[in-house]
């Protein structure tokens, strides 16, 4: 793997860029707050409310209510089909993924805030993930730009008696990836080329190749010019990739693989519609409409429910931690950019104002994580007062006894006892 090195002037964000970062960082803490707490509500809501049923036949009693099922999927037509490569595979979902090859920047400080170290390593990266670093040396190009990512679904799923639609089938992540790939024939190219749609579109495939249908005769169909290098030409196959590239792969270069699911029986949550399995409305406005693979009961798909929010509060949470943080760092970026000159003690001031923003960042993320914690559960309000009421009360009366008592308590004096014989001597 090819590594550079380079150092450059370090882009400050200043303080507009920090003051971004801690709005988005204050708006995401607030609003995983309120998305965990309707969450779990309508989790609670769904927990007291599904029934369980069989996927072997639809039983119309339960129509419109909240049902939990599972059963063995299947589908039609029963194999899942990439004709720009005439790839297959009895699967109910194929996936083609498509990487680039491409400079990924990576930038350090070098400690005086005003440069620093940046590493450029060539990397595969998501077709849909092609940035541009920069710099005038690493710049970034695509080759095969119509040459996308695609999934590919069959026209009817079923799980038993049941028929489910794509956004539900494609909540299985049971992929296994597709190593039985055969070479590319030319005469596949020519079959292709009357079919492909614009590549603009989600169907597009090869760039510059366009079916587009004219308007005096809708049933005829205009095939564009050929885009000057085929990418279907170019590809051949490399271990569990088709590669676009002979020996070593270039900046812009393609790869494609493939991975299909292979979950054989599915549990589902969901409203009964008819013979279908609809999303399920709480109370609180979230949507319940979830599937897993394998056989599970109700109880065991509300503990995944429950352990998905669980796990989706707490990455909000630390993203936008990190977020406030950046931007508190980012407003104390001008002071330590003016600490930067000073010889020796400019990096230890640097430092020290690091770790201050840091931790002035951490603490007004638990400010808002509290304060929203409290606005999204109005009975903890209740809670609260109720308390703060009852120690104020608990205190007044202690003070009321202790008063009471320095009162009644009576008081003593010491007297000392007169001698006889000393007045009669007086005397």
């Amino acid at each position: 793997m090819e590594v550079n090195v380079n150092t450059k002037k370090k882009k400050s964000g200043g303080i507009l860029a920090g003051l971004l970062f801690l709005i988005l960082g204050i708006v995401l803490l607030w609003f995983n707050e309120g998305r965990t707490v309707k969450t779990a509500g309508a989790i609670k809501e769904a927990e007291g409310t599904y029934i369980e049923v069989s996927s072997d036949k639809v039983d119309s009693s339960n129509e419109g209510k909240l049902i939990v099922t599972n059963g063995k999927l299947t589908y039609e037509p029963n194999e899942m089909v990439d004709d720009l490569l005439n790839v297959s595979v009895e699967s109910p979902v194929l996936k083609r993924k498509v990487e680039v090859y491409q400079w990924v920047e990576e930038c350090e400080s070098t400690g005086n805030d005003t440069t620093e170290t940046c590493t450029y390593k060539k990397e595969w990266k998501d077709s849909n993930d092609v940035m541009d670093p920069g710099d005038e040396q690493h710049k970034n190009v695509t080759k095969y730009g119509s040459l996308i990512s695609k999934t590919f679904t069959p026209e009817l799923i079923k799980m038993g008696d049941f028929e489910i639609n794509e956004s539900l089938l494609l909540q299985i992540n049971s992929y296994q990836e597709l190593n039985d790939l055969k070479e590319i024939g030319s005469n596949k190219v020519e079959e292709d080329l009357e079919e492909i749609t614009n590549p603009d579109v989600e169907d597009g495939l090869l760039g510059g190749v366009t079916t587009v249908p004219v308007e005096e005769d809708p049933n005829k169909k205009v095939i564009a010019p050929a885009p000057e290098n085929n990418v279907v030409d170019k590809l051949r196959v490399e271990g569990n990739y088709y590669v676009t590239y002979e020996n070593e792969p270039e900046i812009g270069d393609a790869r494609v693989s493939y991975s299909y699911v292979t979950a054989e029986n599915i549990s589902a949550i969901g409203v009964q519609t008819g013979s279908k399995i609809t999303p399920f409305n709480a109370k609180s406005g979230v949507m319940i409409y979830n599937a897993y693979e394998g056989i599970l009961n109700g109880k065991q798909i509300i503990k995944k429910l429950t352990d998905e929010n669980t796990t989706i509060k707490w990455v909000l949470r630390i993203l936008g931690t990190i977020l406030i943080v950046i931007g508190v760092l980012s407003i104390l970026s001008p002071i330590q950019k003016l600490l930067g000159y000073i010889p020796l003690l400019g990096n230890i001031a640097n430092s020290i104002i690091g770790l201050i923003g840091t931790l002035i960042g951490l603490l007004i993320s638990f400010i808002i994580i509290t304060i929203a914690w409290i606005r999204y559960r109005p009975w903890l309000i209740i809670v609260i007062v109720v308390l703060v009421v009852l120690i104020v009360i608990v205190l007044k009366n202690n003070k009321k006894k202790q008063a009471q008592n320095v009162v009644t308590e009576p008081v003593t004096t010491n007297v000392e006892p007169v001698n006889n014989d000393q007045n009669n001597n007086v005397q």
